[in-house]
């Protein structure tokens, strides 16, 4: 295989992983058939992009023509069979220019339907706790952002200059591809509660690649086994290691959150806020609010939450927040005995605060 074919076959075997972590939050639920159906016409808009006319001549140049499915069970069957003919292309056949591009326009009509799953679906119908993020590629000598989805282009100058080092290459992808794997599989057990095994899988693949990522998750599988110093320490060597990944400025606030240390906290959630590699941003304006209702600053946690509605509109979880603390408010104001404010103040403190925002 040329370069770029090694390079878009590590890039869809790391799309599919994360596609069928997707796929196992929506069609896992299948036999629930209220929740299934709840959704049910979202999946088949979702899908029907497969099926569309300029979708389909770009198939035509792979000699591939789809026929819709009779439901969105159907079609999702035809998209996991998609992703894994073009895996199989790619390993036996050869890429002129035009193929490449249209292979390209391929990958991206993937990439922008996991958009929508996740958009619509998996964080509009509350299925995640957060557990599953956005995909993001590995392939970086050709990609661009659009927004949180990303769309390739292909820079045939730096192309040609990775060329020249193919078998380097070929070595690192294969490191890329297990560190993935390694981080897929401990994300998976972290959401089975199996911290043991999360700490194992993350501790490899920080022996495999040493990144800010593989750092902030090891910490947090601490933190779910207790060890919150060994969090913080992960962490901090985070940050020192890419100062822009923003989850290890906010896992940090979170765990001086747990120690109720709120103004070491504060600082680094407002760290976390101006991170430039941060996915899920919205997370340390809700942390903030948290701290400010704990020191019933209470305006001041609206005004976090609203923030973070703008950056995350699908999160029903914050947006209910959001409303309760609105209605806290009002009844706390009307509320005269300083007596009668204290225990109400206690009693609903709790219901408050949006969880699983590390």
């Amino acid at each position: 295989m040329s370069v770029m074919e090694n390079l878009l076959t590590s890039e869809l075997v790391n799309f599919k992983d994360h596609y069928l972590r997707i796929d196992g939050v929506i069609f896992d639920r299948k036999q629930d058939k209220k929740n299934y159906y709840q959704f049910k016409e979202k999946l088949e808009n979702i899908f029907s992009t497969l099926f569309d006319t300029e979708f389909q001549k770009k198939l035509n140049c792979f000699g591939l023509q789809l026929q819709a499915g009779n439901d969105s069970l159907e079609n999702r069957d035809i998209f996991v069979e998609l992703l894994n003919y073009f895996e199989s292309y790619l390993k036996v056949s050869k890429l002129n220019s035009e193929r490449l591009n249209t292979l390209i326009d391929i990958f991206n009509t993937f990439y922008e339907i996991t958009y929508y799953l996740m958009n619509e679906v998996i964080i509009n119908e509350a299925l995640t706790n957060g557990e599953i993020d956005y995909f993001y590629p590995r392939l970086t000598l050709v990609r661009e952002s659009v927004g949180k989805s990303f769309h390739f282009t292909v820079d045939f100058e730096k192309l040609a200059v990775a060329s020249k080092t193919k078998n380097i290459l070929s070595y690192f992808q294969k490191k890329s591809l297990l560190y993935t794997d390694l981080i897929g599989q401990g994300k998976d057990a972290i959401s089975y509660k199996n911290y043991p095994e999360a700490f194992k899988f993350f501790q490899k693949a920080l022996d495999i690649e040493r990144t800010a990522e593989a750092l902030t998750l090891i910490g947090w599988s601490c933190s779910f086994l207790g060890r919150i110093e060994e969090a913080k320490d992960f962490c901090l060597e985070a940050v020192k290691l890419d100062p822009s990944y923003g989850n290890a400025y906010n896992d940090l606030g979170s765990y001086y959150l747990q120690e109720n240390k709120l103004e070491l906290a504060k600082d680094w959630f407002e760290k976390a806020k101006t991170a430039t590699n941060y996915a899920n941003c919205e997370y340390p304006y809700i942390n903030l609010g948290k701290v400010y209702i704990m020191e019933r600053e209470f305006d001041l946690a609206k005004s976090e939450f609203e923030q973070a509605m703008e950056l995350a509109p699908y999160n029903k979880e914050l947006k209910s927040s959001y409303e309760k603390l609105i209605k806290f408010m009002s009844n706390y104001a009307v509320t005269s005995q300083v007596s009668s404010k204290k225990s109400f103040l206690r009693k609903r403190l709790n219901d408050l605060q949006p969880t699983d925002t590390q």
